[in-house]
Formats: structure tokens, C-alpha cells, sequence
């Protein structure tokens, strides 16, 4: 009889001892941490294990206990589960809601929309603006970065002119590469099927060049493919291409008005001094300007010069050119007269 009574109290201690333990969990994972509704930044890295994800929730006053969070985790299978990103918690989620959010990957996505024509400084600052990577990281890596393309079997080195120019959803505080990826495929998607259609004489990475020079030089669409073969038919009669943007990419800030100190800049992208393409492109382009450098007008011109209305007039001699600008001079009079007349 005795026996039993021991028993029985051992048997009552276990129970107790579970329900103890139980009633313990079941805080932990539902009762949050506090009431604020306040939000805390939490950044999930590709890669992180379920153990280190506990630990940063803990550390930044979460849950209560990274112990309890690994063991919800083990016992709905989400261990492998939960998704790399930003995340904005509050201190009045449960561990069952934050482990959820974590699952379905419900991360911070910030909308960022690149231009055609930004080059790769003023991507970075608008991305460092944004609070999704620092500025001299991303220059830097995009500087060194290289780009394989085993189907025309080419490797691009630098990523100026290869950053497709479209609106992305990023993280904040990624990495410079994680940033590339997005941007690089769909370059890849919108830009190669057109390359292999077109069946260029040249490479790519030339008919990028060619692409970017077109889209900092054109205002209008119909100009487009007319300035491209300016280009082309400036470099069969190798002729210096004298593209001002080329300049302009030397400068550190835009500038209206090029001086003669400008054109004279020692550098390879000095399009007045060297004949030829430019060492690299000098922005990122549009499908547009991309598809008048693989399909440029079947036209004379070798000379453009703007029109004072958006666009340009064309030449196929340096007469015509010298007409051209007298046109323009006359546009610029005109206008100087009707503003100091007002």
C-alpha cells in the first residue's frame, strides 16, 4: 500500500511537472512579450539556421526565450521553412504569429524604379536614398562584378549597361549582389532574345555601348534609330564618333554646355580625341535605344545636331552640319529675346 501511495505521488509529480511545462510553453509562444505596438527591424540573411534566427528575435526583445521558439519551430516543421529578408516585428506578435510571418516570407519590399539612361552612380544613390544598399558597396562591387552569358558566349566585366532599367522590390541593407541579381535577369530576359533575333555583326557588349550612347543623346523616340546610324556610319568611315555624353559620363555633376576644357579631358571615353567605341557603356538603356542600336535607319547621316524643340536635325555632310547649326543658334537668339522680353 505504501509502494502505491509512492507511486502515485511520482505518478502526480510527473503530471504536474508536464502540465507545468505545458502551461510555461504555452505562454512563451502565445502570450507576447509585451503590448507596444511599436515596430523593431529584424534582417533575416540567406542562409541563417533556425537556431540563429531565435537568437536574433531574443536579442532584440522578441520572444522570451530563443529556446522555446527553436521548439515551435521543430514541431510545426518550420525549421527549414522560414524565409530569408526584412522583416518589421512588433513586440505584440506571439511567437506563432512572427514564426508564420517568417514562413510566408511576409519581408519589408521596398519599390524602387531605375530610369533608362542612370549610369551606375546615380543608381547607387538612389538605392542608398532608399535604404536598400550603401552607396561606395554598390559602385564597387558593380565596378568588379562579372556577367556570364554561356548562350552568346560572352562575359561582360563591370555591370554599367547591364542593370535593366525597371522597377524592382527590394530589402533594405542587401547586399550588393543580392541587388544585381533581379536587374541582371531581366536584362537576360528582355535583352537577349532581341540580341539572337537580330543577328548583329557585333557583340553585346559593343551593341550596349552603342545603346547607351543613343539613349543619353535622343529625346525623342523617332530620333533614336536615326542617331544610331549616325554612329555606325561614323565608325565604317572611322570617324570619331563625338558623342557629348561620352563627356559628360567624365564629369562629376551634369552640365548644360560643354566647354573646350571638356572636350580635351585625356580619357578613352573622350569620343572627340579617340576614334571608336568608348572603353564601356556610359548608362543603362531601354529596350528602345537597345533596339535602334541592333536595328539603326538605313540613312546618310554622319552629323546631328539638336533642334531647340526636343529632337534634331540630321546631315550627311559638315555643309549641311554648319546649316544645321546656324538654325540652332538662331532658335537659341529667339529664345534668349522672348525671355528678357517678358
Amino acid at each position: 500500500m505504501k509502494r502505491f501511495q509512492l507511486w502515485m505521488a511520482f505518478l502526480l509529480l510527473i503530471l504536474f511537472s508536464i502540465l507545468l511545462a505545458a502551461s510555461y510553453f504555452a505562454r512563451e509562444i502565445f502570450v507576447p512579450v509585451s503590448l507596444k505596438k511599436n515596430k523593431v527591424l529584424v534582417v533575416v540573411p540567406p542562409g541563417s539556421s533556425c537556431a540563429q534566427i531565435a537568437d536574433e528575435l531574443s536579442h532584440k526583445g522578441l520572444i522570451r526565450s530563443a529556446f522555446s521558439f527553436r521548439l515551435l519551430s521543430r514541431f510545426t516543421g518550420a525549421q527549414s521553412k522560414m524565409k530569408a529578408g526584412t522583416y518589421r516585428f512588433s513586440p505584440s506578435y506571439n511567437e506563432v504569429e512572427i514564426l508564420r510571418r517568417l514562413v510566408l516570407g511576409k519581408s519589408i519590399l521596398i519599390k524602387v524604379t531605375i530610369p533608362e539612361g542612370f549610369d551606375l552612380r546615380q543608381i547607387s544613390e538612389l538605392l542608398n536614398k532608399k535604404g536598400v544598399v550603401s552607396k561606395g558597396a554598390f559602385l564597387a562591387a558593380a565596378r568588379k562584378a562579372r556577367l556570364h552569358l554561356p548562350q552568346i558566349h560572352e562575359t561582360i566585366s563591370g555591370l554599367e549597361g547591364f542593370l535593366f532599367p525597371n522597377t524592382y522590390f527590394f530589402s533594405p541593407r542587401m547586399t550588393p549582389q543580392e541587388v544585381f541579381k533581379p536587374m541582371t535577369q531581366e536584362f537576360k530576359k528582355q535583352v537577349l532574345p532581341l540580341y539572337e533575333k537580330a543577328h548583329p555583326s557585333m557583340s553585346l557588349r559593343k551593341i550596349i555601348i552603342l545603346a547607351s550612347l543613343v539613349e543619353k543623346e535622343a529625346k525623342i523616340e523617332k530620333d533614336r534609330p536615326l542617331i544610331a546610324a549616325v554612329y555606325y556610319n561614323r565608325l565604317r568611315k572611322k570617324m570619331p564618333l563625338q558623342c557629348d555624353a561620352t563627356i559628360e559620363y567624365l564629369l562629376p555633376e551634369e552640365t548644360r554646355h560643354l566647354t573646350g576644357k571638356d572636350l580635351s579631358i585625356k580619357s578613352l571615353y573622350n569620343t572627340y580625341l579617340h576614334p571608336g567605341f568608348p572603353p564601356g557603356p556610359i548608362a543603362n538603356p531601354g529596350l528602345p535605344s537597345i533596339k535602334a542600336a541592333l536595328y539603326p535607319a538605313h540613312v546618310p547621316y554622319l552629323y546631328y545636331v539638336a533642334n531647340g524643340k526636343g529632337g534634331h536635325r540630321f546631315s550627311a555632310n559638315y555643309a549641311g552640319q554648319l546649316h544645321n547649326i546656324h538654325l540652332y543658334d538662331d532658335w537659341l537668339r529667339a529664345r534668349s529675346q522672348k525671355i528678357g522680353s517678358q
